[in-house]
């Protein structure tokens, strides 16, 4: 996108970034909010499951130009339920004592240890973030390994 090309403002450029991810992600929704705060302006963009921050950061990216309207993208994805617990299951017989949630389905605080699963090495942080990087990579957008 050049500049002759941008947006003229941050609602034009917003309607564009949601364009720009149905026509990527047709099957995942996007919520696409714009903020707009003291000589800046800004838009919000939040999704469940599907893609991950990289591959919706090509595409947010390049509104983000000298030029634009816009100060910035702020993505925030989130993994569902069903997600995670299918994560969990494949964790399991690597890592059978670890759980990140509860029976009622609560989260359970503490760190993950580090250990190795298809081919990946996850885990040194919080149970929720080593669940999600599992969602990521082996179950939303299965790669076969490292460099893969």
């Amino acid at each position: 996108m050049t500049n002759s090309t941008m947006p003229a403002t941050v609602k034009d450029a917003a309607a564009a970034v949601r364009a720009d991810l149905k026509a990527a992600f047709p099957g995942t929704k996007f919520s696409v909010r714009v903020a707009i705060g003291t000589a800046s302006a800004w838009i919000d963009v939040k999704w469940t499951d599907g893609p991950n921050d990289d591959m919706v950061r090509n595409i947010t990216d390049r509104y983000e130009q000298f030029g634009s309207p816009v100060e910035g993208v702020c993505r925030d994805r989130l993994v569902s339920m069903p997600v995670m617990l299918a994560a969990q299951k494949k964790i399991r017989p690597v890592l059978p004592e670890f759980t990140a949630y509860d029976a009622d389905g609560r989260y359970v605080p503490g760190d993950c240890p580090v250990f190795r699963l298809g081919g990946w090495r996850f885990g040194g942080g919080d149970p929720y973030s080593a669940l999600a990087a599992v969602a990521d990579l082996l179950i939303l957008n299965p790669r076969t390994g490292p460099g893969a």
